[in-house]
């Protein structure tokens, strides 16, 4: 196994199986601050990517063999979806809302956003209310190569 020292710039070989125990924690350290390093680099580009589409108002990256996309999942303030349930019929309320309940402890109600999104088609009085209740988290980079 070669590893490079971060602060000499020193490539070690290792050869686990015989490296006495010095050796293997040495390898050990040298191992944790290359992975960290490697994950500061990795944190340094994902966030000039991130700052990039955010500056062109962008989703993603064009490139031929690497998929580079913005992706923004919204949670929503479900004190404002209270009032989808004067919105909707209670069949299709629940469709997408379980109310709280108790099995062994309280369980808080739910929404299924899956399902409740799709109720825009019953009024703009129903798209108004889940406008109103998105919130917008921090936006994730998500990077792979393409298949």
């Amino acid at each position: 196994m070669r590893l490079l020292n971060c602060e000499t710039g020193e490539v070690s070989t290792i050869d686990c199986l015989i490296a006495g125990d010095k050796e293997l924690l040495e390898g050990i350290v040298l191992a944790q601050a290359q992975v960290k390093q490697a994950l500061e680099v990795r944190d340094r580009l994902t966030f000039e990517a991130e700052r990039r589409m955010l500056e062109r108002r962008a989703t993603a990256i064009d490139h031929p063999t690497i998929e580079c996309k913005l992706e923004h999942k919204p949670t929503y303030d479900y004190g404002l979806l209270v009032a989808l349930k004067e919105e909707v019929s209670d069949e299709i309320l629940f469709t997408g809302y379980t109310p709280a309940h108790e099995e062994i402890i309280t369980v808080p109600e739910k929404w299924d956003m899956r399902v409740v999104k799709t109720w825009r088609k019953y009024g703009s009085n129903i798209g108004a209310i889940l406008d109103m209740a998105i919130i917008f988290g921090q936006p994730k980079v998500v990077v792979k190569e393409k298949k």
